[in-house]
């Protein structure tokens, strides 16, 4: 430009440098702006990394990163969004299942890992029993995101009436599973689980 004879031109050559940088200034800010929101999502979806939705959803965006092309975050946003909560529901219903498997076996009922991590990963119903109780067992029955479970003392046996002494002990073993519930309780509140007793 200062090279330029005619000031004329030089002014307008000056111009439309200037007008150039300012162009490639605005892109700049508005390419950090949207890295800036980029990365916030990645750092987000961070402690949810374990989840194969949102791994998958933070590969795109490690992706878009890199290909530094400015595309609207929207869709991706809300996919993002909608994955992570998903993820903190599962991670909150896996949190509550285990409290009640280590609750159940500190109690002694024996659980098998398979028996539990099948039967009460999705809506179920399993037995557990106690070494001491062959004849009897509890009935857990739980839901789809374990809000909530509902327990009986059963025994196992013929569909005939029972005698006077056999009521008795099925009482007695009610009773003793009536305390062992009131412990899985208090067990699961010191794990920072809140209950409340239905019914």
């Amino acid at each position: 430009i200062r090279k330029e004879s005619d000031p004329y031109i030089r002014r307008v050559h000056y111009e439309s440098l200037v007008l150039e940088c300012d162009r490639q200034i605005s892109l700049l800010k508005e390419y950090e702006s949207w890295r800036s929101a980029l990365e916030t999502l990645i750092d987000s979806a961070a402690p949810l990394m374990d989840h194969k939705i949102v791994s998958d959803i933070v590969r795109e965006l490690e992706a878009l990163l890199r290909s530094g092309r400015i595309v609207d975050l929207k869709d991706i946003r809300k996919r993002l969004e909608s994955a992570s909560k998903k993820a903190r529901e599962n991670n909150g219903r896996e949190y509550r299942r285990r409290a009640v498997i280590e609750s159940l076996r500190a109690l002694g009922y024996e659980i098998g890992e398979n028996q539990m991590s099948m039967a009460l990963i999705d809506a179920g119903k399993i037995y557990i029993q106690k070494p001491s109780q062959r004849d009897y067992a509890v009935e857990v029955v739980t839901n789809n995101d374990f809000s909530t479970l509902q327990t009986a003392v059963v025994r196992f046996a013929n569909a005939e009436d029972a005698t006077q002494q056999q009521r008795l002990r099925d009482m007695e073993e009610e009773g003793k599973w009536c305390e062992d519930h009131a412990r899985l309780l208090s067990d699961i509140a010191a794990k920072g689980i809140d209950s409340q007793f239905k019914f």
